[in-house]
């Protein structure tokens, strides 16, 4: 009687920590395209870029592409099982390991924290923004001389500041896209490369 009742209760620990890792969503929206200005000054100097973020399962699958001066330079995906950094130049595609969570970080004040830095008001949401005609949830997280303020867009993160040790860092979303249709090919190997 005790090993059945042992068994059923490993049983349904089971069955609820599979149903609860099934149905997590990242983000809450399926899918979406954000592109980001990120402008980064060092000294006097700007370094500025584009970043377009594409997602789709609710964030577990997930694109990120960087260009400068109209180029693209770099992309980063996930496509729901690993991460994957592509080489354009020399057409390589590295596997960064797994994730079934996508490579972006989530805004959500529980995420960005511990409980005792939420209690003590370290990290806090304060007024929310409105970025390319969007709503968005502000969370500031004070752990240094200045606060770091992140800006999500349902958990996308679609702002954020900081600074610290002269280099001052702003990201900004210029272009939100709910529920887009986001192609396939953005969570795969391209054709011609290789796999390190």
């Amino acid at each position: 009687m005790k090993r059945n009742m042992f068994l059923f209760m490993v049983t349904l620990i089971t069955l609820i920590a599979a149903k609860t890792q099934a149905q997590f969503h990242k983000y809450d929206i399926k899918s979406g395209i954000a592109t980001l200005e990120f402008v980064s000054t060092v000294g006097g100097a700007q370094i500025k870029m584009t970043k377009i973020v594409y997602f789709d399962d609710y964030g577990m699958k997930e694109c990120q592409e960087t260009y400068s001066n109209g180029k693209l330079g770099g992309v980063f995906f996930c496509d729901g099982k690993n991460k994957y950094s592509l080489n354009l130049k020399s057409k390589k595609a590295q596997n960064q390991g797994t994730s079934d969570r996508g490579i972006g970080t989530r805004i959500e004040i529980h995420d960005m924290g511990t409980k005792e830095d939420i209690q003590s008001g370290k990290v806090k949401i304060i007024s929310p923004m409105t970025l390319a005609g969007q709503p968005c949830e502000v969370i500031q997280v004070s752990k240094g001389k200045t606060p770091d303020i992140y800006g999500g867009w349902h958990h996308v993160m679609v702002y954020m500041k900081s600074s610290s040790s002269g280099v001052s860092t702003e990201i900004k979303a210029v272009k939100l896209e709910p529920n887009a249709a986001v192609p396939k090919e953005k969570f795969e190997i391209p054709a011609g490369f290789s796999v390190q």
